[in-house]
């Protein structure tokens, strides 16, 4: 089979191209999933190749709606050179606290707990901010992946153990300490992380800055339909499979090649088409700059005119 790469229409153009420059900062907002979870099946997962130079989000307050904890997914090369610190925040006095967790993996790469490893609510006396490093001396974390999870003062991670009558009991996982690191419980380092507790009364936004952090390689697991490490259904990227399962379900229905070799831009092309429609498809925050460079000019309207045609 002789594939011809397909002519994406100008909004499907706009998102590939700024994909194709985006840089080593992450934003838990995105266009295919606008919020980091609490979870590990539900983080943000900070995949690609590079550096992690720094994430940044909000935090929501709300009985339904709240949004309390974002967890990202890092890829840590040395834990001994691991740092992550709140580098600021809107309001400025909104009080952070970050907690690290080591991630296990199944057969498939695939994330299935996390541990406690150390957290932090502020870095000094009088200082809201917060900033996480593994334990000094501790030699039990191998490089791999690590999930950091950034709430606020007052909400902890819990596990929970199970009674004798066979009732959950929620345990925190972390000891506590208004400044200097919080260390895991025992069961917070042997049980993994099943919720978040406590009181949020304060909300906002933050950026976090990393040290000694890489992106996850896209398709560290198993590269295909549905893995939170494959890349977006809607932007082209090797190997094979993106992360809805139901969209890529949908295109290897359609064209068998994107789950056997590799996810192309006719691939991506067809997820527009076939998985939300061209009014409902992904957008760029920014549309007139089509090519993502933070400015328009002439080049985003040479990407527009290159790539002109129906959206069908």
């Amino acid at each position: 089979m002789n594939r011809i790469p397909a002519l994406l229409g100008p909004l499907a153009a706009a998102a590939l191209a700024a994909t194709a420059i985006a840089g080593p900062d992450v934003d838990e907002n995105t266009s295919v999933r606008n919020d980091a979870g609490s979870t590990t099946k539900t983080a943000k997962v900070c995949k690609g190749s590079g550096t992690v130079s720094s994430a940044s989000g909000a935090l929501s307050l709300g009985l339904l709606t709240g949004d309390p904890v974002d967890l990202f997914l890092v890829y840590v090369p040395n834990p001994s050179l691991f740092s992550a610190t709140v580098a600021t925040t809107a309001p400025a006095n909104l009080d952070t606290q970050l907690f690290l967790f080591q991630v296990t993996l199944d057969a498939n790469g695939e994330p299935t707990g996390a541990y406690a490893v150390a957290g932090n609510d502020n870095m000094a006396a009088g200082t809201p901010l917060s900033k996480v490093t593994f334990p000094v001396g501790s030699t039990q974390y191998a490089p791999g992946v690590y999930a950091l999870g950034v709430t606020v003062s007052g909400v902890r991670p819990y596990t929970y153990s199970t009674s004798a009558n066979g009732n959950r009991v929620p345990q925190d996982m972390f000891t506590t300490s208004t400044t200097g690191l919080m260390l895991p419980t025992s069961i917070g380092a042997n049980l993994p992380l099943r919720s978040w507790n406590g009181t949020q009364t304060l909300a906002g936004s933050y950026r976090i800055s990393f040290a000694g952090t890489t992106l996850i390689s896209q398709g560290a697991g198993t590269a295909g339909c549905g893995g939170v490490y494959a890349g977006s259904c809607y932007e082209p990227h090797s190997p094979r499979g993106c992360n809805d399962a139901q969209c890529c379900e949908i295109v290897c229905g359609i064209d068998a090649y994107c789950c056997s070799a590799t996810w192309d831009t006719n691939c991506a092309q067809i997820a527009y088409e076939n998985c939300t429609g061209c009014s409902s498809a992904p957008t760029n925050p920014c549309p007139a700059d089509v090519n993502g460079d933070g400015t328009v000019n002439g080049a985003d309207l040479g990407n527009v005119l290159n790539a002109w045609g129906t959206c069908q």
